[in-house]
């Protein structure tokens, strides 16, 4: 066992390798209240200076006591004196477990900004607990990984190396109280009978295999990188294909994996989209496979928002930020709109059909109908990174650019 006192120095080493903002980037920690999550928290306050720690908690609201567990939560929240904010994610159908999960995940990645991570308390029987689980539905058994790209930020998970057990003596010793959610006992779920029938069981019979089998977890998981996959002959290979995928949070079972080596060894001019995942898949464009959210792949909603020229803007989709390298004049506000279609803007001295426009710059079509286009009395004005229009162009102006969350 490691010992409560030296939980936030292990949270402390740690830190050195994550990219936190040390200028206004905030660590978020996904705070349930159970034990785990309290312990992330306290270890957090103890380790970062103060303003940096902002607690998110999410009511699914499953249980009868869930609005008893939001003011618990934000007790202790302010009782640790860090931020707090609590969301309501209604889940009634389907698979409750999974669903939950990835509207947490969701949730997580829009609150995240540039230089931002969040936290979560997964720990060392956690991991076991994914390795079986991957294997018994057939997805290759690879754990789960402690940093990954989340949004604009990173999901960061410090305790994988450390035992719940010693989690909980951490929070004892500092005298915080803790929830305890009945629905984590309900083993129908299998997450809760994996976790609370096999691995005693197997811990039982084989004293030390969760410790062993968390250390099965592949670490050159973590070097891949999270961009457009280059498609190459020597990059279409399995090993590479799940890398790139496992990375960006996607654990993908080996037919998926087979049919994107298939789809991708085709004809380079024919379409391309296999699922991986209940909200992304895979899509090619220009020799490049690309991770497309199904938040980028689906068109827009109709928005009434407005920007005003050299303020960042944070969307579901995407980031727009803004250089003092030529473009848009300063001092005018501008309405978001999204595409639709016919539309055109002056550019070069021409009336430039947006089609023609986003063909000529190799923008993929996924991406197209989620780029925040700025008008201004009416008229298309800019297209982030790659068009303002020639009437209101100055060479001191604002040069608008859009990165997707689209991998």
């Amino acid at each position: 066992m490691m010992g409560h006192k030296r939980i936030a120095d292990a949270l402390r080493d740690k830190l050195d390798a994550i990219p936190l903002n040390p200028h206004g980037g905030q660590l978020w920690v996904a705070f349930s209240g159970g034990i785990d999550s309290t312990a992330l928290l306290c270890a957090a306050v103890e380790t970062l200076k103060p303003g940096t720690v902002t607690a998110l908690h999410v009511n699914h609201k499953l249980h009868r006591h869930a609005g008893d567990w939001v003011k618990h939560c934000r007790r202790i929240a302010c009782q640790l004196q860090v931020g707090f904010d609590a969301v309501e994610i209604a889940v009634r159908t389907g698979n409750v477990e999974g669903v939950a999960r990835r509207r947490r995940l969701a949730l997580f990645s829009e609150r995240l900004t540039q230089g931002d991570v969040f936290a979560t308390a997964h720990h060392t029987d956690d991991l076991a607990e994914s390795l079986l689980w991957q294997f018994f539905t057939g997805r290759k058994t690879v754990g789960i990984t402690e940093l990954r790209p989340l949004g604009r930020g990173f999901l960061w998970r410090p305790f994988l190396r450390i035992r719940k057990e010693e989690l909980r003596e951490y929070v004892i010793a500092r005298q915080l109280d803790w929830i305890e959610d009945p629905s984590n006992s309900d083993v129908a779920y299998s997450r809760n009978w994996l976790r609370h029938v096999a691995l005693p069981e197997i811990e039982k019979q084989y004293p030390g295999s969760i410790s062993r089998l968390a250390q099965r977890t592949m670490p050159w998981i973590e070097k891949s990188e999270a961009s457009p996959y280059p498609l190459t002959d020597a990059s279409l290979n399995t090993p590479a294909i799940r890398r790139w995928l496992l990375y960006a949070g996607v654990t993908p079972r080996r037919t998926m994996v087979e049919e994107i080596l298939r789809q991708a060894s085709a004809s380079s001019s024919a379409s391309m989209e296999v699922r991986v995942s209940p909200d992304h898949a895979v899509r090619r464009f220009r020799r490049h496979l690309h991770l497309v959210p199904d938040s980028v792949s689906k068109p827009n909603p109709d928005t009434h928002a407005r920007v005003s020229v050299g303020r960042d803007l944070d969307t579901p989709q995407g980031r727009l930020t803004w250089e003092r390298r030529g473009g848009l004049r300063s001092g005018i506000v501008c309405d978001i709109r999204y595409r639709d279609a016919g539309e055109s803007i002056r550019y070069l001295g021409k009336t430039k059909l947006l089609s023609k426009l986003f063909q000529e710059k190799d923008v993929p079509a996924w991406i197209r109908h989620v780029i925040p286009l700025l008008y201004y009395e009416g008229r298309l004005v800019c297209v982030p990174g790659l068009a303002v229009d020639d009437r209101y162009f100055d060479q001191d102006g604002w040069h608008a650019k859009w990165q997707s969350l689209a991998c």
